[in-house]
């Protein structure tokens, strides 16, 4: 599955609402622990931290009809179906309307 529902990820006895909706800032490690499809064409990415802090970012469709769901920088697929459970080397930063923008992720 690449994803949950709102409601399937709560049926499934997860908890989104144990997660910050505002990441930390810079580059970090952090392992994927599920993710929920959003209303419009984005992809809410649920994460733990190697200090224990969760938080969730986004990932958007390139809308190039390619169904990737990336990070701003569009090299990880994070919506693949394997993506979850892994742990991720994660930068995020500020974008010009002054909000955390989730830049990057590889693998490791």
């Amino acid at each position: 599955m690449r994803a949950y529902s709102f409601r399937g990820a709560l049926e499934a006895g997860l908890e989104p609402g144990a997660y910050q909706a505002e990441p930390p800032l810079g580059s970090f490690k952090a392992r994927l622990d599920f993710k929920v499809w959003g209303k419009t064409p984005v992809l809410r990415c649920f994460f733990t931290d190697a200090n224990g802090r969760k938080f969730s970012l986004i990932a958007t469709d390139p809308k190039d009809g390619s169904r990737r769901y990336t990070p701003k920088d569009g090299m990880l697929d994070i919506s693949a179906p394997e993506a979850t459970g892994k742990w991720y080397a994660l930068t995020t930063g500020v974008n010009s309307k002054r909000k955390t923008a989730w830049l990057t992720a590889t693998e490791i």
